[in-house]
């Protein structure tokens, strides 16, 4: 057996905790999280450790979009549940649809409603060979030319079979020898698979690379840079630029835009130092014109002022 990539562990918990409060409990994962709504954002969170896999499940309670990358060594499976459109590496994701990554590929997902995320992290050649033996193809050629889903009819019986799996772990013995998790890691995942059809992906008709609109708006976050910008640097229509963003995104290009600055004015208030950092100067750096607009848009967004996130710090 491989080293171990997850120290076996249990938790659950039926509270609900500020979106702050989680980010600073995760250390394997390098993900980002950024506010596309106005109001706080709670979550709850469920998850199990096992030497070489990791699954949990996670609600949000509102809209939000997620950067990073899975923890080194592991793949990265990913369901959505979710009474609205959510997306992912710019396209809508159809019903059903697993998100698959390994290391080092981009997370670059966004939902625009509240939602959970059941998620497994598992080591890669343990996935890949497992794979391979119970569907009989190579993972890395399938999910290049074929998509994964949920079977449409076994949706409520493959989220009750996880939360199954969540509530039963507990009953396990804490200080096992890390080889006897290994019949546990295989039943849990044939279990998984058990649930999962594989499709050929549908061919897109879509010629914009929303990709490189994103890449320039993130660059010029702190940039007194306009949608009108954008719209000339790519050589495109306005309307063009506004179909595909609404469409893939759920999101105008305005908006954002307008997230990302707010987002990025919050992490520099709560990292920052009050007898360095001012306000004002973030609001200039990052294109807000009048102070009293952004400090109303900044408690719709967050539930407090800007005064209010950095006297945190003190």
């Amino acid at each position: 057996m491989s080293e171990m990539l997850f120290e076996p562990l249990f938790f659950t918990d039926n509270n609900f905790f500020p979106l702050d409060a989680f980010e600073s409990i995760e250390e394997d994962w390098d993900v980002r999280r950024t506010r596309i709504n106005s109001g706080e954002i709670d979550v709850n969170l469920s998850f199990f450790q096992t030497p070489r896999l990791q699954f949990s499940s996670v609600h949000y309670t509102n809209a939000i979009f997620m950067e990073g990358t899975p923890p080194q060594g592991t793949m990265m499976i990913s369901f959505i549940k979710s009474s609205d459109n959510c997306s992912f590496q710019n396209n809508i994701l159809e019903p059903y649809e697993l998100i698959i990554l390994q290391h080092g590929q981009e997370i670059d997902f966004l939902a625009n409603n509240a939602h959970t995320i059941y998620n497994l992290a598992i080591e890669e050649g343990f996935f890949t060979r497992s794979f391979f033996q119970y569907f009989n193809q190579e993972l890395h050629q399938t999910i290049k030319q074929q998509k994964l889903k949920i079977k449409e009819k076994d949706i409520e019986s493959f989220l009750q079979g996880m939360k199954s799996i969540l509530s039963g772990f507990q009953h396990l013995e804490q200080k096992m020898e890390p080889h006897l998790y290994n019949n546990i890691e295989q039943n849990i995942l044939n279990s998984f698979f058990s649930y999962i059809e594989i499709e050929n992906r549908k061919t897109s008709k879509i010629k914009f690379d929303i990709s490189k609109a994103r890449e320039i708006l993130h660059e010029n976050i702190d940039n007194f840079y306009t949608i009108g910008d954008l719209v000339e640097e790519l050589h495109i229509s306005s309307r063009t630029l506004q179909y595909n963003f609404k469409s893939r995104l759920g999101l105008s290009p305005k908006e954002y835009i307008h997230y990302l600055r707010l987002n990025a004015i919050r992490k520099i208030l709560i990292s920052g130092d009050s007898t360095t950092v001012t306000i004002s100067t973030l609001i200039s750096k990052y294109g807000f014109l009048h102070p009293s607009h952004f400090g109303v848009e900044y408690k719709r967004v967050f539930g407090e002022t800007p005064s209010q996130t950095l006297k945190k710090k003190q």
